[in-house]
């Protein structure tokens, strides 16, 4: 029987059609080649997921990523070749639908995907009764999204999820296809959804948990921490083979349950994890967490030893640079110790260079750095102005001066001393009930002492020295700024902006007219920066308190009409006033070439408006138009004369300074030559001459710069000597505040 059994199925042909035709091939197809070829995918898809990550930055995916298939490429390809021998010899087999199916799913993941297109189409085509159809059309769908067809994938995966024929695995499989292509598109509320949906259907624990594993990993980004920490649970439940399934999802729980408030039940969690030998080499990760925990209760000392310990341990890892930026944190807002928590700042910065945690860093330095400088500069000022004016030296006036010798503690009580950072971690450690671990933790080398950058020379005249007085108040004000702006600590920022407005009160006394008004204007923005403080924390009296005052007492200011607007008023168009309108009208009159009306327009505006800032540069232009335009040196001399007799302290007087001192060497010259001549021949003394001779004998001690505004024509060289400098063209009034907190905080 046996032998008649197989004489009658060895006679089978290819295509025999007859019940023990398709019995023979039924048989056939299943051992010799749709078993192995079941075998090798399985063994190709072990080899997917042992490559899977589950890192806290690993992308979001429930299915391995087509990228990731590289693994298991050789399984893939032996699973082709063993179903194409089942299709090819057996092509009327049961099989010959799960064949296609198993040969369509390995081109799928060694990225053949219009082949795999054809195979997953063929079956829903010849086979639409068949058992695999659900399957294959769940595959289809995948597919069209690989290939980019998201709209069509999504209508192919809803028709699988609505057919009945579909089968409850093949159905969770959908939702979460579906839950993939809304991530693709960030929509992760709806992602979540779907999950939730194929979550109540899925069989396979393994796909289960990975797919909760996501779907905490989404609430996570949503903050949805209670429901993040329910879908890390059933993670946790599940207790996957996966060793970084289980630990990341235990790790993760005892996060958000501290995120939630939690925290004694998330310390109790993390320290049965550090109680678990198979997590030993994650000691730095856990322990960082529990130092978190820690400092959440206000646990500083408890919390500042697991820093260190983690420092000593872990050195170069994500946990030690975090360690190091937590520090740095401590002492900025805590002890307020910006010296210290830059260079805790620095040292995370460069611990670790991957992550978020190296720009997190990055920033948090920048910030401690800006701000110490500022005080920097400003203590430096200050020393600098306690010295006064000095008097030129004989030798070597322009040394600067060592500004560490002469700084002085600030008015405040601020002392910038320089230390070694080592030496602010190990105070800072001491400080907080940590211990001294330091010199093990530096690397070894002593480290550098930053470089004092910020170094002024004493002022030499008046002019230097009410720049420098300018420049203390800038910066006193752009500390204000940063703390309004950049930390922000708004008690601070309002001390800073009523310092910097007391200040302009103490010195004003002391400046010119002309400074005078621009410490007045100086006022408006720090009235205005305070109010925005009180704005924003919500003490509307005080703010209301201080718009009125601007609007009252500063209507033409630029931060009328913002006030304005806020309390919903009507906005007042800005007028330009008419020593303003006189001074661009007359520079309108020379790039016009029409001189003479330029220059009456500028003898109207200093007669007009005689106390107007704008008359030294009026002065200076129509100087300028003397000279080179109607060749009238002398009226041009005597004009710049009453510039620097008028506004000796301006930036005008110190511009023109160097040609008044070339025409009294050219004045000195002439006298001199005038005697000389007066001896030998009787005629008339040349000493009252206003324009020197075409070859002076004698040239002046020191030439002035050639006119920088254009080319002189037709001027004799002697005239050339005194040739002024020309006022810059299209030059505006000097109506910048520079303590604008608007204008991007400090300068």
């Amino acid at each position: 029987m046996l032998s008649l059994a197989a004489l009658l199925l060895g006679s089978c042909g290819r295509d025999d059609d007859s019940f023990v035709g398709r019995a023979y091939h039924n048989f056939t197809a299943f051992f010799n080649a749709y078993y192995n070829a079941r075998i090798e995918y399985q063994r190709g898809m072990r080899a997917i997921e042992g490559a899977l990550k589950y890192e806290k930055d690993a992308p979001l995916e429930i299915f391995p990523s087509i990228e990731s298939a590289a693994s298991g490429r050789q399984f893939f390809e032996r699973v082709v070749k063993k179903t194409s021998i089942v299709l090819t010899s057996h092509p009327v087999s049961a099989l010959a639908d799960n064949a296609l199916l198993l040969m369509g799913k390995a081109y799928f993941h060694l990225k053949s995907l219009e082949a795999a297109e054809r195979k997953f189409k063929e079956i829903i085509t010849n086979y639409p009764e068949g058992d695999v159809v659900d399957e294959a059309t769940f595959w289809y769908g995948r597919t069209l999204a690989q290939l980019q067809q998201s709209e069509e994938a999504k209508s192919v995966l809803g028709s699988v999820i609505a057919s009945r024929k579909t089968s409850d695995v093949v159905r969770a499989d959908a939702y979460f296809a579906l839950a993939e292509l809304a991530i693709k598109d960030e929509k992760l509320e709806e992602a979540a959804e779907e999950i939730e949906k194929g979550l109540r259907l899925v069989k396979d624990e393994n796909l289960k948990s990975r797919a909760a594993f996501t779907l905490a990993k989404i609430y996570d980004q949503l903050g949805r921490f209670r429901d993040a920490a329910r879908a890390y649970q059933i993670v946790i439940d599940l207790d996957p083979p996966v060793y970084e399934v289980l630990y990341a999802a235990q790790l993760n729980y005892a996060i958000d349950l501290r995120r939630q408030g939690n925290v004694r039940e998330a310390e109790k969690r993390l320290q049965k994890m550090l109680d678990d030998d198979k997590n030993y080499v994650k000691f730095a990760e856990i322990r960082y967490e529990l130092a978190e925990c820690f400092a959440q209760q206000d646990r500083l000392g408890k919390a500042i030893d697991l820093y260190i310990e983690i420092i000593r341990r872990a050195k170069k890892t994500e946990a030690s640079a975090k360690s190091y930026y937590q520090l740095g944190r401590i002492k900025q807002k805590i002890s307020i110790d910006f010296e210290t928590a830059r260079a805790f700042y620095d040292s995370s910065r460069i611990e670790y260079s991957q992550g978020e945690i190296k720009q997190l860093a990055e920033e948090a330095f920048a910030k401690m750095d800006k701000i110490l400088s500022l005080y920097e500069e400003r203590a430096v000022i200050d020393s600098v102005l306690k010295l006064g004016i000095l008097k030129p030296l004989e030798k070597d006036t322009t040394k600067k001066i060592d500004s560490t010798a002469v700084a002085s503690k600030d008015d405040e009580g601020t002392q910038l001393a320089r230390r070694l950072r080592k030496e602010y971690r190990r105070s800072v450690t001491l400080a907080l009930g940590g211990r001294d671990v330091f010199a093990e933790t530096a690397g070894g080398a002593v480290e550098q002492q930053r470089r004092q950058k910020f170094t002024l020379a004493p002022a030499r005249d008046t002019i230097t020295f009410v720049k420098y007085h300018k420049d203390f108040l800038e910066r006193t004000a752009a500390i204000g700024n940063f703390y309004h702006l950049t930390l922000p600590m708004p008690d601070s920022a309002i001390m800073w902006y009523e310092r910097a407005f007391r200040y302009s009160f103490n010195t004003v006394f002391n400046l010119s007219d002309t400074l005078k008004r621009q410490v007045e204007n100086a006022k408006v923005p720090l009235l205005f920066s305070i109010a925005d403080v009180y704005r924003t924390i919500n003490q509307e009296e005080k703010m209301d308190s201080l718009y009125r005052v601007i609007l009252a007492s500063y209507p033409n200011s630029r931060y009328t009409n913002r006030i304005r607007e806020y309390y919903g008023l009507p906005i007042v168009e800005e007028s330009i006033k008419p020593d303003r309108a006189l001074y661009l009208q007359a520079f309108a009159f020379i790039d016009s070439s029409r001189y003479d009306l330029a220059l009456r327009a500028l003898d109207s505006l200093c007669k007009q408006f005689p106390s107007s800032e704008l008359r030294p540069k009026a002065l200076l232009a129509g100087a300028y138009l003397l000279y080179e335009k109607f060749s009238r040196p002398d009226s041009a001399l005597s004009q710049y004369k009453l510039l620097a007799s008028l506004y000796p302290e301006s930036e005008e007087a110190k511009f023109i300074e160097p040609t008044l001192q070339a025409a009294k060497a050219i004045r000195d010259s002439l006298a001199a030559l005038a005697d000389t001549t007066a001896k030998e021949t009787p005629t008339d003394s040349l000493k009252n001459q206003s324009t020197p001779p075409t070859k002076p004998q004698e040239q002046p001690a020191k030439q002035p710069k050639k006119n920088p505004f254009e080319k002189n024509k037709g001027v004799r060289k002697d005239e050339e000597q005194l040739a002024p400098p020309s006022p810059s063209k299209g030059e505006q009034p000097n109506e910048t505040d520079p303590n604008n907190p608007q204008s991007g905080g400090e300068k």
